[in-house]
């Protein structure tokens, strides 16, 4: 059994976590202020993973929670040589 509600939610709903964090990347990607070194121009974008930070968990009347989950993305960036038509 996880050893904290953190835990739980690692075990049980990274999946989940990863499709949301996905989707709201896919949906907000010109919004993002991505910046890299080596990719001037986003071309392609993948999810490569996520980690779970912190959750923070408050109470809330008749035995209920509400909880908010930090989460860390890495994003792989990729851009297409304009010259060749070839990936970099």
């Amino acid at each position: 059994m996880p050893s904290s509600f953190t835990q739980f939610l690692k075990k049980r709903f990274q999946n989940q976590l990863f499709d949301v964090v996905s989707d709201y990347v896919d949906e907000n990607i010109n919004h993002l202020d991505l910046h890299s070194f080596s990719v001037n121009n986003i071309d392609e974008y993948e999810l490569e993973e996520i980690e779970i930070k912190q959750v923070y968990v408050n109470d809330r009347p008749e035995m209920s929670i509400a909880f908010d989950v930090l989460v860390e993305a890495s994003i792989v960036l990729q851009e297409y040589d304009r010259h060749s038509d070839s990936k970099i």
